[in-house]
């Protein structure tokens, strides 16, 4: 689902909503372009709700983009990084940056928040 919405002449994409539900686990997204005046620093909005019955590992590929995630749910445990000397540990809300490397993360299965994408 996209709405559409106008700031002064320019029109813009509202928000785009994506979701998911397979046996007891489940997932919504909500994505949104940025105001016109702030397109050259930040690329997106995304607000997110996942559950699920037991802990979700993940592996997170180097995107180009320098993220902001603030996180209403469990803790992300950050259990690996590659080709990287940062240390592991248990975080809340966070900032993501540039990299090579891959990183491992988990949580125990619910987990909400916001992530802004940011320019580099």
């Amino acid at each position: 689902m996209t709405n559409r919405g106008h700031t002064g002449d320019v029109e813009f994409d509202r928000i785009s909503v994506s979701a998911d539900g397979s046996g007891q686990q489940s997932w919504l997204m909500a994505l949104r372009a940025p105001h016109p005046g702030l397109a050259a620093d930040v690329s997106r909005y995304c607000g997110y709700v996942e559950n699920a019955p037991g802990p979700v590992s993940r592996r997170e590929v180097p995107n180009g983009r320098v993220s902001l995630v603030i996180s209403f749910g469990d803790p992300i445990d950050l259990l690996d990084l590659a080709n990287s000397a940062r240390r592991t540990g248990r975080f809340t809300s966070f900032v993501t940056g540039l990299g090579d490397g891959y990183a491992i993360t988990e949580h125990a299965g619910r987990q909400q928040g916001i992530q802004i994408d940011l320019a580099p």
